[in-house]
C-alpha cells in the first residue's frame, strides 16, 4: 500500500530519481521509530505518519532535482494563452487541459487546487486538512493558479 502511494507521490518524474519502493521502506522505518517512541500509538496513525512521510520526501525529492536541473514549473515551450480554463472549451477539452495543467504543478500544490477548484473545500477547509495555515494554502493556490496559466 505504500509503495503504490510512493509510486503514486513521485509521478513520472520522480520515478527516475528514488525507487519507489525504498522510499516507502524508509517511511515506514520512521513511522515504526516513531511508534516506538510513543509518538504514534494506532495502526491507522503509523500508516497515516508514513504516508505523510512519502508525500513530503516525495516533494522534496521532484523540487531537489527540478532546481538541480534548472526546470521551471511550467514546461518549456507551453505559454498561457488563456486568462481561465472557462470559454469555448466543452467539458470533455476542459477536463484534458485540466489534467495538463495540473501535471505542471508538484504533487502537493496539485492536490491543492483539486482540493479547492474542484472539491469545493474552502482554504481554510483545505488548511485544516493538511495541518498548515489558511494563509500558506491560499499563496500556494495563488501560485499554482498562475503557474497554470489561470488567473485566480
Amino acid at each position: 500500500r505504500l509503495t503504490e502511494l510512493a509510486e503514486q507521490e513521485l509521478g513520472e518524474h520522480g520515478a527516475r530519481w528514488a525507487a519507489p519502493d525504498d522510499l516507502a521502506q524508509e517511511c515506514a522505518l520512521e513511522a515504526v521509530k516513531a511508534l516506538q517512541a510513543g509518538q504514534i500509538r494506532t495502526e491507522d496513525e503509523l500508516v497515516g505518519h508514513a504516508a505523510l512521510r512519502i508525500r513530503w520526501r516525495a516533494i522534496d525529492i521532484v523540487r531537489q532535482h527540478q532546481h538541480e536541473a534548472g526546470w521551471s514549473a511550467v514546461p518549456p515551450g507551453h505559454v498561457a494563452q488563456a486568462s481561465s480554463l472557462s470559454g469555448k472549451l466543452n467539458r470533455k477539452d476542459l477536463a484534458a487541459d485540466l489534467e495538463r495543467r495540473l501535471g505542471w504543478l508538484n504533487p502537493r500544490d496539485a492536490d491543492i487546487v483539486m482540493r479547492v477548484a474542484i472539491e469545493g473545500y474552502t482554504q481554510t477547509e483545505v488548511a485544516a486538512q493538511l495541518k498548515t495555515t489558511p494563509d500558506a494554502i491560499r499563496k500556494r493556490y495563488q501560485r499554482s493558479l498562475q503557474r497554470m496559466g489561470v488567473t485566480p
